[in-house]
């Protein structure tokens, strides 16, 4: 539909948007790393025709999951996010569900000022049990934590107009600590992936058609 047009436009730098676009708010941004067992284009060249390539939609379904968990930690700190857009999520769903969320090109957009290119913090996940470390102007954040303690790690960066989280974020965050917010969540959540294209011959779907969002 129109959004995800609109939405290819904006990834090559070709949508001309109001310039409070580009610098209104606050943005977050991932830069992940599927794990290796997951890359495996081989798997699914295998497949025979009509069969279904369990290797892509094992992938596919590590991205939506990894999503979803940048959707959480944005949600939270009430910030958009920066993340790929595919036809694996229906960008109109997004817009009806009021979350923002910016193209994959979005920083390195000419018409995004520098002042907000520029005004970034990096943050790596890891296995730190000595607690929150800040080392050569990386922060390094401990696995698993719950929003209030994502919140409270991440206040001292709130004057960032990009916060980047470049490794370890699927590990970062374990869920809401009131269960009225976990239902909120995910009720916001709901709809946004897309069904999987493929169908056998062309009218019956695929048993693992539709790609589930599920909870982190």
């Amino acid at each position: 539909g129109n959004p995800g047009k609109r939405h290819r436009f904006r990834e090559e730098h070709l949508w001309v948007d109001s310039p409070s676009y580009h610098r209104d708010g606050l943005f977050f941004a991932m830069e992940t790393a599927p794990p290796a067992h997951l890359i495996r284009p081989h798997a699914s060249l295998a497949v025979e025709k009509g069969g279904t390539p369990h290797a892509h939609l094992a992938l596919l379904q590590w991205h939506v999951d990894t999503v979803r968990v940048g959707l959480a930690i944005a949600w939270e700190v009430q910030l958009p996010f920066n993340c790929p857009m595919d036809h694996v999520f229906l960008l109109q769903n997004f817009e009806r569900a009021n979350i923002e969320f910016r193209e994959h090109s979005f920083l390195s957009n000419p018409r995004t000022p520098e002042d907000v290119r520029s005004n970034s913090t990096l943050i790596e996940v890891k296995n730190a049990w000595s607690g929150h470390s800040v080392k050569d102007g990386v922060v390094t954040l401990k696995e698993r934590l719950s929003d209030v303690e994502l919140r409270e790690a991440l206040q001292p960066y709130h004057a960032s107009k990009v916060l980047i989280i470049r490794k370890g974020i699927e590990k970062l965050f374990r869920g809401f600590e009131q269960n009225a917010l976990t239902d909120q969540f995910n009720n916001k959540m709901r709809d946004l992936t897309h069904s999987w294209c493929c169908r056998r011959n062309g009218t019956v779907d695929h048993p693992m058609a539709k790609l589930p969002y599920l909870s982190p």
